[in-house]
């Protein structure tokens, strides 16, 4: 498995209709999942390599077009773990999570502390507002009360997906890793693929309203 990857979850049951509208978005390729859980999971070849911007911009346009919610997921480098809540094409909440943002004490780090009441909102089945606070790790103990440390992104990411009912074994992976462990995911077999890797150009970046988290070198 890479160490970093992105996907997209997005509440929805209506397949043809998330197809229709990430076909208008994809520039290179990408895989597109049969509901589960009442969610439907993108893997897009060119969100996994492009910038935040450029991530936010194609998660907002799709959120807008289907008017519904979803959650893109990131991790980068197994340390860092990124959310991302959109609702009809509006950015309603985010979450960074990683021992580079433990000493942060601003106003800006608060706001990437995510929303527990917000995110229990979105839990298909009823979680107590505790929950939500220990799967983002605001019970674990911390240098400032900010973020939790010691806990890798990808394990993060995977308690979040359980509140949220979001398949572990598709949240864990990216467009990279699908291409290489689809044979065993279940249900790979029913994915639709948009558009060809021979296709893949730059995404244009339409956002220029948001300076995201910055990524602390290696």
């Amino acid at each position: 498995m890479l160490e970093s990857f992105v996907n997209i979850h997005v509440r929805s049951g209506d397949l043809n209709r998330v197809v229709q509208s990430a076909a208008k978005l994809t520039h290179g390729m990408s895989f597109i999942s049969p509901p589960l859980n009442g969610w439907i999971t993108i893997y897009d070849e060119m969100v996994e390599k492009e910038d935040d911007l450029a991530i936010e911009d194609y998660a907002r346009e799709l959120s807008n077009d289907l008017q519904t919610h979803m959650f893109v997921f990131r991790v980068v480098r197994n340390q860092l773990f990124i959310y991302y809540l959109f609702e009809n094409g509006a950015v309603i909440d985010e979450f960074v999570q990683n021992t580079f943002f433990a000493s942060e004490n601003d106003d800006g780090a608060q706001q990437l502390r995510g929303t527990p009441a917000l995110i229990r909102q979105y839990c298909p089945i009823e979680r107590s507002l505790e929950e939500v606070q220990s799967a983002l790790g605001w019970a674990e103990p911390t240098g400032d009360g900010q973020f939790a440390t010691g806990t890798l992104g990808e394990e993060r990411l995977g308690r979040v997906a359980e509140l949220l009912r979001i398949d572990k074994a598709r949240s864990r992976i990216g467009f990279h890793d699908f291409l290489s462990v689809r044979e065993g995911l279940s249900g790979s077999d029913q994915f639709i693929q948009l558009g060809n890797s021979s296709t893949l150009r730059r995404r244009p970046v339409l956002n220029k309203g948001r300076i995201p988290p910055k990524i602390p070198p290696r």
